[in-house]
């Protein structure tokens, strides 16, 4: 049960739409989950600019095993951010959502202000 306080600050309407779109906030924690891992990421910020890289080239760049490697594009590709086409013999990832490494350069902002106020007390006088 909510104290009166809380009550003030927290209306009855915030709580009925909190409760409308609980599935949305569990499909957003899946995909923070999704993309919660180094070598997704680095995935993801090799195929911002580029668009598209062969997978050769992206385990060359990662310096991971092809399972590996295969197992985070599975995934990436799972959650729709990555897609996948072949040319001749070789496999072609592609970043389907680029927009979703704003998110991520947010978070690194935040990180880097973050870091920067800790900083603060050593950097003066």
């Amino acid at each position: 049960m909510l104290n009166s306080l809380t009550m003030e600050r927290v209306n009855k309407r915030t709580i009925e739409d909190m409760q409308s779109i609980e599935k949305v906030i569990d499909l957003q924690v899946d995909l923070l989950k999704v993309i919660a891992n180094k070598t997704r990421l680095k995935i993801m910020y090799l195929l911002k600019n580029s668009g598209e890289m062969h997978v050769s080239d992206l385990r060359e760049i990662l310096g991971v095993s092809k399972a590996n490697l295969s197992q985070q594009i599975s995934i990436l590709k799972k959650a729709g951010i990555i897609s996948t086409k072949t040319e001749g013999r070789a496999v072609v990832v592609i970043m389907e959502f680029k927009d979703l490494l704003n998110a991520c350069d947010l978070v690194r902002e935040f990180i880097r202000e973050k870091l920067l106020r800790q900083a603060e007390p050593f950097l003066e006088g």
